[in-house]
């Protein structure tokens, strides 16, 4: 009798589409499953308590954060989901102090610090101009009217503490000198500079684009990167009024270079008005400066720093003081005391000069002092112009400038005073008179020329100055904890943080006040843009390798010292023994390592570097095809660093030069490798080219640690020094 045939059920091959289906079909069932949860689930709430608990939560950013942080708790940790809000909180709190940051994410719902990277990773601002941050900024543009998009470009530098970094993403090291165009100089960075643009008729500035430089900006450079910066501005839909910098060197040069001078503070750019002017704050510091050094010739008559000497010397024995605010600090100014704005404002206001005529009209000093408290009068009537934050105040002249208000009278005036001006003892002219002039000038037409173009009532005169740039400087510095001078990879780094930070206001003890503006672009706002640049060179696939069973030898004339060849060993064991890892093929781990079973097979310091209680074979020993092929690597590394070290995609040069040398090779036999094998060789030389590169920036930064001569200012003060 035969036996039934058995009939299999035969199913049919699951197509692309099909698997689509049934994934869509899983995840509406677990969907289904939740909601028939949430009915079971019996309704414990009535409208009362819900009324109660939402009046109940504080309004404004505390209230964001408690709610976030309800709704956090109900999901688990993998569950987790952060709106951009708690993204910029967190961030905010980490960029401030990591150490908080780690001790309040133990108690509240926070991101992990790996995330907050993640994110941070995602802002690509490099050197120069970055095209991103600009296609923001037009898209903003669409957003706002015509008299937003009215700005100003400010620019200055901060110093840095050389030093030298390699960075894997864009495969360069930084911290030489970066104009942005291709880094062809060698000499290392101890400055940055930075362009901003702020609103004048709106509450907004942005950073835009940083250079390395060493000592100080070229005049030439300044003028190209000037001229691009406000092109890329107009393109992106801003209107460019005023150019803002301090009085050094190189920026009158650049404003030699536009054709500016003082009857004629502006320029045609592309068709478009652009007004030159110089910080009122820094003109103010100068006088000061100068005005300690020397006498001046004021309206024919002789002032001079001694009457305000005199004064403190008396004022300072009074229980009671006619301008409390004086100090010895004033007078004798400590070591970075000189850059403090408020300490020369404090000696041109009208409290000082109120107390020298006070002194005068008693006969407590003489006369021709009353003529130094005029000066001082004039010169806080003049900053106060330029100082101009709201429509009323106490002081006239800190009000908003108008087209019949009394700030242009005392402009005139001011302006005939400094074109007659005298500096009794210098031999050379004081830079800062002629700034006077000029900023004068400028401000009287840029007045006239933005009331005839776009119809403006007044204009606020405190966001001509650079002081939002000087609050990011003080932001930046104060990166969890306070560093005056901080290298230029992390600056790089601190820059693009600060970029998207809002919770942030500069620190207390900041050089300028509260330039009450936001960053434009918001963390929302910025697109991911990778600029890591790919290793052009590769091994080509008939490049003849030696087969592993072949004996290689080293070459006979290797002169490669004892002591060397053991350090070496050691590092190309390490490089192939980390590329092994995540590649198990037999034939590869033959080719780059071998099993030593005795201890007196080892290399001398593979021998003293075992530990007792192991054997021979858990070292990782390299084979001498390694040994040798490394050792030409290094020999390449060697003669080429210098040559690329300050040059873009580093890695890659170096890469391509070591490539080029292996079918040179004498060891390397007729034989041709797979795919699988080539690869994995690749990996070999890029790891072991990258750990030279590590080693040899960190010996370019030794001698920049001994050069630098500065000592902490935080340890001198913990020294009494």
């Amino acid at each position: 009798m035969c036996k039934p045939i058995c009939r299999r059920r035969i199913s049919a091959p699951c197509t692309p589409r099909k698997k689509i289906l049934k994934r869509l079909i899983s995840r509406q069932r677990v969907t289904i499953s939740r909601l028939r949860k949430k009915l079971r689930k019996p309704v414990t709430t009535n409208h009362r308590r819900q009324s109660s608990t939402a009046s109940a939560v504080p309004p404004g950013t505390l209230g964001k954060f408690l709610a976030s942080q309800a709704r956090l708790s109900r999901r688990k940790k993998l569950g987790r989901r952060y709106t951009v809000s708690d993204k910029r909180f967190a961030l905010s709190l980490f960029y401030a102090s990591p150490k908080a940051y780690r001790l309040c994410s133990k108690m509240f719902y926070l991101p992990s610090v790996s995330m907050l990277r993640v994110w941070m990773r995602r802002i690509s601002v490099g050197v120069g101009f970055t095209s991103n941050v600009f296609d923001m900024l037009c898209r903003k543009a669409e957003t706002m009217c015509a008299m937003s998009r009215i700005c100003c470009l400010v620019l200055d530098e901060i110093s840095l503490k050389s030093g030298f970094k390699y960075c894997r993403q864009n495969d360069r090291i930084i911290g030489y000198e970066d104009f942005g165009e291709g880094c062809d100089c060698d000499k290392p960075a101890n400055h940055a500079l930075v362009l901003m643009a702020r609103g004048l008729f709106d509450r907004w500035k942005q950073p835009l684009a940083y250079f390395f430089v060493s000592n100080t900006s070229p005049a030439t450079k300044l003028h190209r990167i000037v001229t691009e910066c406000t092109r890329k501005l107009r393109s992106a839909g801003f209107t460019v009024a005023c150019i803002i910098c301090d009085q050094g060197a190189t920026n009158r040069q650049m404003f030699d270079m536009f054709g500016v001078t003082v009857d004629v503070p502006y320029v045609d750019v592309d068709g478009d008005i652009v007004h030159f002017m110089y910080d009122p704050p820094h003109l103010v510091k100068c006088l000061r400066n100068n005005f300690m050094k020397y006498d001046l010739l004021f309206n024919g008559h002789r002032v001079k720093w001694q009457y305000l000497l005199d004064f403190y010397a008396r004022d300072s024995k009074q229980k009671l003081k006619l301008a409390p605010k004086l100090t010895e600090k004033h007078f004798n100014l400590p070591p970075f005391a000189s850059m403090r704005v408020r300490l020369a404002t404090q000696i041109f206001s009208h409290s000082l000069a109120a107390g020298i005529f006070t002194h005068v009209s008693l006969g407590a000093m003489v006369l021709d002092a009353e003529y130094t408290a005029e000066f001082i009068e004039m010169v806080d009537g003049l900053f106060d112009c330029f100082n101009a934050g709201n429509l009323n105040n106490a002081k006239e002249l800190r009000r908003a400038l108008k087209p019949s208000s009394p700030h242009w009278e005392h402009l005139k005036k001011c302006k005939s005073v400094f074109q007659s001006m005298e500096v009794i003892g210098c031999k050379s002219k004081v830079p800062c008179i002629s700034g006077f002039v000029l900023s004068i000038t400028c401000l009287q037409h840029l007045f006239h020329s933005l009331v005839d173009k776009f119809d403006i009532s007044f204009l606020l005169t405190n966001r001509l100055n650079q002081d939002c740039l000087e609050n990011h400087f003080a932001t930046i510095r104060g990166r969890g904890g306070f560093r005056d001078s901080p290298t230029p990879d992390a600056f790089a780094a601190t820059f693009r943080q600060v970029l998207v930070q809002h919770l942030l206001s500069p620190p207390k003890g900041a050089n300028c006040a509260d330039d009450m503006t936001d960053f434009l672009l918001k963390l929302q706002d910025v697109e991911r843009h990778q600029t890591t640049q790919k290793v052009d060179a590769a091994i080509p696939t008939s490049v003849a390798l030696p087969h592993s069973s072949l004996p290689l030898a080293m070459s006979a004339d290797c002169d490669l010292p004892e002591l060397e060849e053991n350090s070496l060993n050691y590092v190309a064991g390490y490089a192939c023994k980390t590329i092994l890892k995540e590649h198990e093929c037999q034939f590869c781990t033959d080719m780059l390592l071998v099993q030593c079973k005795d201890k007196n097979e080892l290399p001398t310091f593979f021998q003293f570097k075992l530990y007792g209680h192991c054997s021979a074979s858990s070292l990782f020993t390299p084979s001498q095809f390694s040994v040798t092929l490394l050792q030409k690597c290094q020999t390449v590394f060697t003669d080429t660093f210098e040559q690329f070290r300050h040059k873009p995609g580093i890695l890659a040069r170096l890469f391509a030069a070591s490539i080029a040398e292996v079918p040179k090779m004498p060891e390397v036999a007729e034989c041709r490798l797979s795919d699988c094998t080539v690869e994995t060789v690749e990996k070999v030389i890029g790891l072991f080219l990258r750990i030279l590169l590590y080693h040899n920036v960190k010996l370019l930064n030794r001698p920049l640690i001994s050069q630098t001569g500065k000592k902490n200012r935080k340890a001198q003060k913990v020294m009494h020094n």
